[in-house]
């Protein structure tokens, strides 16, 4: 079975201060998911909006990943820590596991997440 990529658009660079993130939906083998994708460091990072504990978002709804310290990406429902560079989670029930990642890209001035699919 070969691999399609989906390019999303998630919007323009200059829209994402340091420490700030924006969800997006998509379909991947005809399945709703969600994705967040953050700006941390002056770098670009996207992983699914998906718990590595239970199959709960990391935010619940209100689009705020960042701990208090905005050191870490954090589950709001079990507490988790998760690195914001690497989606690995260094505190918290799903310790050692990783967030889904997804590939991102800048093209000229836009951002965008490239989704894999099976054909």
């Amino acid at each position: 079975m070969t691999k399609k990529n989906q390019k999303i658009h998630v919007g323009s660079v200059k829209d994402f201060k340091n420490n700030t993130s924006r969800k997006f939906e998509y379909l991947q083998d005809k399945e709703k998911k969600e994705g967040v994708v953050i700006r941390w460091k002056d770098e670009f990072h996207a992983y699914e909006n998906l718990c590595q504990h239970l199959a709960l978002s990391l935010d619940l709804e209100d689009n705020d990943f960042f701990d208090y310290s905005e050191k870490f990406l954090v589950c709001k429902t079990h507490g988790a820590f998760y690195e914001p560079d690497t989606g690995k989670c260094v505190a918290g029930p799903p310790i050692g596991k990783s967030l889904v990642d997804l590939k991102v890209s800048i093209e000229g001035k836009e951002l965008f997440v490239e989704i894999s699919h099976d054909n």
